[in-house]
């Protein structure tokens, strides 16, 4: 076409190449501002048009040498974009360091930028630094191959599928013959081969209809069913709009007559179908991109599942995914159950890039930039890779040399296909080995967990009747726990975290799991004081668990001699208990965690029993009976002359058996307590004639009474959760009991019969109740519990519930945004934060003795519970009594007051605490459709606001310099990270 212009004059070619950008032809725009260059190559104009129009069609060495003649002219500041246009050409072209510098200059020395340009030149300078960053970690060893001639054209090629020995793709290598535009536009057609690159026939013209676009493959799994898409173009542009079909595949391998399908949207483009079955499941979803009404952004992501019956369940978008920007090419891998699309709407390397994110088997897990060089600085989409190939396929406009497209007059043009190493899976190679003598230890089983904020879950388990080598596959990014099981054996545990940069370059990884075999214990019993030989014992063996609790695992006895002989389990605790009637006891512990133990099979422990007259006490739980450890007994001597003399006391963390030598013809007195629970007392009288000179008495004690307290609005008689309850001794107004529960109404409470408590009951936002109860044995039911119902009456003014405080996740909401507003409403950011408490859990707890991370994940659990998310539930309760107030007359000042931790800078931590306090304000914005805005309007709803960034936080909590474990996970820092909400209708509320 340029060889039949040639004599026109410039005018001409300046309207065929204004035409050209019009319609959205970029290349023909770019060549026909070149011809015009050639008339007169003064006119910067032209110069700056050249650039946008190379720019758009992805000619980015033309752009870049377009626009830097404009840079270099007189006239450059008459182009106030001048400087984003250039960094945005070398942002695409993956000169990131010299981009993020132009972009700065932009923002810094441009003057009137309007906002949205503004905003995305500081979003592309985050991406371009970031882009830097991830740069330096490019896979080196990642093998990629352009799939050459016999798939790809000088055209763009895209979307292959492949199905057993058959491969479809889309090529856009056809002209569309009767096309009104000069020249034709092109039109794709659906292709297929063999491996082998033969051409296995073309598709019937009702796939490949000559007058539409065909595009897209997809397959049901049972391969019964294909999807593809039809596009149109709209009138003379080159934007088109695309529906989803379905075929039926024959027998013979045809595809059937195509059906339009119920979920396109008529006002909308609809296509890249993709189907996806998740394997626990069975569920097969079709998932597609979209760019209908009530999206993020451009296109979209979507998904309805596919019915039994053939038809389609609602349309659900996927918006943990979707951006503002556009997010496509959706491909799900089932084996792995992890979704695969392109975005540009998130930190890329430019222009589109590929992700992954993996179904947990709760949630989609955080999206994840497959790297480089799976992406580049040019567009990378349709990833896709099939169960039975250690490889995947990708397109890219990438200037490659092998791409077909590619030379360097053309600087840029279409996708190809491109072949590639799975670059998000990591072949782990797991042995297991006894520990004694290190030899393989054959017959194991291996079990690979996944560990994620949602808990543990079983990926994978294995067994090697013949050999230690166990396979598995895991991915980036994940955390695993390889768990190695066999009886007899101690279980070998083995947590790898894949985010471990000493593992991201490594492709195989291999981990060693050492088993301990169980440990035989050999007891033997002794008289004291002259260590003969004790026969007729019985011997207990309890197993001591972490919770404190007394599990029998075996008792003998010996009646002939004094041996007896059990095996223990490695990683457990055990409490060995001897008695014989008219003999003290004998109690040793056993902690086969003991370092001391790790090499060792066999052990021998020796108790000494003493003869005389002994009493035995035993500690339980009243309510079910069952040993009770960690009580304090005390023995005391009774005369009526001196009344109580206490002989001794003694607790027993580690059993619930207490044992003295006690004397003929003295009364005692036995008293047991536990914090927790009620005293329990019982007595021996040893003064009568029959008491013998040597024999054994047992005293059992039951510690405590169970209360069960349930609290309701007193209003709607629905159950209360969030209240605190108090049990105060009124005597001496100690408290006895405190009890919080933010997720519900009940209460269990330890109480002793017959003795008086004051009981206070308080919940924001309602009266207090107050009561003097005393509790007797006629009040509990069969099951030997006391409940006591409490209703708490509301109150009408909603600043009854404030002060509210509502914490926020680390550099939330919009990480890194500079941006004091945001888009985003507290509910959603309090929900996710919520989330992660696993995530943080975890990490602070990382590398702590087993006592100390169990306090603290209580810590951690009480602050998300209690403080996270009932903050989340006050807070709706207090929009909902505040929308009443309103509507009854009343005004109110709302004082919105945000805070931050000190982890980044200060001038960032005031605009963060804006931020927050914005995200506020957006919850009673957008409250229940709106319902607060005309009070907004009128003025009886108003807010003030005070951003205090880190200005007020803890001393204790740490900045970015102690590490992400202090500055970010610590309960510290998280507690810096809020919004207060109090009355602002007064001074004192300040």
């Amino acid at each position: 076409m340029v060889g039949t212009l040639s004599a026109q004059p410039l005018e001409d070619w300046i309207k065929a190449a204004e035409k050209a950008f019009e319609k959205e032809d970029y290349y023909s725009a770019y060549r026909y501002y070149e011809v015009a260059l050639q008339y007169d190559t003064s006119r910067i104009d032209l110069w700056y048009q050249l650039g946008e129009s190379a720019q758009l069609f992805t000619a980015y060495r033309t752009a870049e040498q377009a626009y830097r003649r404009v840079a270099t002219s007189a006239v450059a500041d008459t182009f106030p974009l001048l400087l984003f246009r250039q960094a945005e050409v070398l942002h695409k072209q993956g000169n990131y360091e010299a981009a993020a510098v132009l972009y700065d200059r932009f923002l810094t020395e441009q003057a009137d930028i309007p906002a949205d340009i503004a905003e995305q030149a500081e979003r592309q300078l985050i991406n371009a630094e970031w882009a830097a960053e991830a740069l330096s970690r490019r896979r080196e060893d990642l093998p990629i191959q352009n799939l050459g001639d016999s798939i790809n054209s000088p055209y763009s090629d895209f979307g292959l599928y492949r199905l057993n020995d058959t491969i479809y793709y889309t090529s856009l290598r056809f002209k569309f013959k009767k096309d009104t535009l000069s020249p034709s536009r092109e039109v794709s057609r659906i292709i297929r081969q063999d491996t082998a690159g033969n051409s296995l026939g073309a598709l019937p013209d009702y796939i490949n209809d000559p007058t539409r676009l065909s595009a897209h493959t997809a397959f049901d799994p049972e391969a019964r069913m294909v999807y593809f898409t039809f596009c149109d173009y709209l009138g003379d542009s080159y934007q088109m709009r695309c529906e989803i079909y379905r075929s039926p595949m024959k027998a013979n391998g045809e595809w059937g007559r195509p059906m339009r399908l119920p979920i396109n949207d008529d006002q909308s483009t609809n296509t890249q179908p993709n189907v996806g079955q998740d394997p626990a499941t069975g569920q097969a979803y079709l998932y597609f991109v979209s760019d209908r009404a009530g999206g993020k952004g451009g296109l979209d992501l979507y998904r309805s599942a596919i019915l039994e019956d053939g038809t389609y369940g609602p349309v659900e978008a996927l918006d943990q995914f979707n951006t503002a920007g556009n997010d496509v090419t959706p491909f799900y891998y089932a084996p792995t159950q992890v979704l695969y699309f392109s975005s540009d709407g998130r930190l890329t390397m430019g222009g589109y890039d590929i992700f992954r994110s993996s179904w947990d088997g709760y949630d989609w897990e955080r999206p994840d930039n497959m790297g480089v060089p799976v992406n580049t600085s040019y567009n990378d989409l349709y990833y896709a890779r099939f169960a039975d190939e250690e490889m995947a396929y990708l397109a890219s406009n990438r200037p490659d040399t092998a791409a077909i497209f590619w030379d360097e007059s053309k600087d840029a043009c279409c996708n190809d296909i491109y072949r590639l190493g799975i670059a998000d899976e990591f072949k782990l190679l797991v042995l297991t080995f006894n520990e004694r003598d290190l030899s393989e230890l054959i017959g194991t089983s291996v079990a690979l967990y996944e560990i994620s904020p949602h808990g543990r879950r079983l990926v994978d388990t294995l067994h090697n009747p013949i050999g230690n080598d166990f396979n598995f596959v895991v991915q980036p990014h994940k955390k695993y726990e390889l768990v190695g099981t066999k009886t007899g054996y101690s279980v070998a545990v083995d947590p790898l975290d894949m985010n471990d940069p000493n593992l991201r370059k490594q492709r195989e990884i291999t981990r060693k799991l050492y088993l301990s075999p169980g440990i035989e214990l050999d007891v033997f019993t002794f008289m004291l004081p002259d260590s003969t030989e004790l026969a007729g014992t019985t011997v207990f063996l309890f197993e001591l668990t972490p919770e404190g609790e007394m599990i029998v695992v075996d008792s003998v006895v010996n009646p002939l001699a004094n041996d007896y002989h059990f095996s223990l389990e490695r990683g457990k605790k055990y409490q060995i208990f001897a008695r014989k009637d008219g003999y003290t006891p004998a109690m040793t512990v056993i902690d086969t965690n003991d370092p001391q133990l790790a090499s060792v099979s066999k052990i021998r422990r020796d108790l000494y029993l003493e003869p005389g007259l002994v009493l035995e006490v035993y500690t339980f739980r009243l309510q079910d009976r069952l040993p009770l450890t960690g009580a304090s007994v005390r023995l005391l001597a009774y005369t009526d002359e001196r009344g109580e003399t206490l002989l001794d006391s003694v607790q027993n963390n580690v059993g619930n058996q207490f044992w003295w030598k006690v004397e003929k013809g003295k009364r005692y007195v036995i008293r047991g307590s536990r914090e927790g629970y009620g005293p329990a007392e019982t007595s021996l009288d040893l003064t009568g004639t029959e008491v013998p000179q040597t024999g054994t008495y047992r005293r059992d004690l039951y510690l405590g009474q169970r209360l069960e307290v349930y609290t309701f609005d007193g209003r709607t008689k629905e159950p209360l959760p969030g209240a605190e309850i108090k049990l105060i001794d009124p005597k001496t107004d100690k408290v006895i009991a405190d009890r919080i529960n933010p997720l519900a109404n009940d209460f269990a409470f330890s109480i002793q019969y017959d003795q008086a408590y004051r009981i206070e009951v308080t919940r924001k936002g309602y009266e207090p109740v107050t009561d003097l109860l005393t509790f007797t044995p006629e009040m509990a039911d069969r099951h030997g519990i006391i409940a006591l119902d409490i209703e708490l009456m509301p109150l009408d003014d909603p600043a009854s519930l404030l002060p509210l405080l509502l914490y926020y996740d680390n550099d939330q909401p919009n990480p890194r945004s500079r941006s004091p507003i945001t888009t985003l409403e507290y509910v959603t950011t309090n929900v996710e934060y919520y989330n992660k408490k696993q995530e943080f859990i975890m990490n602070f707890t990382e590398g702590m003795e087993l006592e100390e991370a169990f306090r603290t994940r209580r810590r951690f659990n009480d602050f998300f519970d209690r403080e996270v998310r009932g903050g989340r539930y006050d807070l709706e309760e207090f929009a909902k009594r505040l929308l009443l107030y309103l509507q009854g007359g009343g005004r109110f000042v709302m004082d919105l007051q945000g805070f931050a931790s000190p982890r980044a800078s200060k001038v960032y931590n005031n605009i963060l605490s804006a931020r927050r306090i914005d995200a506020v304000k957006n919850f009673f914005e957008n409250y229940r459709d709106g319902a607060f805005r005309p009070y907004m309007a009128s003025g009886a709803l108003t807010f003030t606001e005070k951003a205090y960034g880190e200005t007020k936080a803890d001393p204790r909590a740490l900045d970015e310099s102690a590490g992400e474990r202090s500055s970010i996970y610590d309960i510290l820092a998280s507690l810096e990270r809020r919004v207060e909400i109090r009355d602002g209708r007064g001074a004192a509320s300040n």
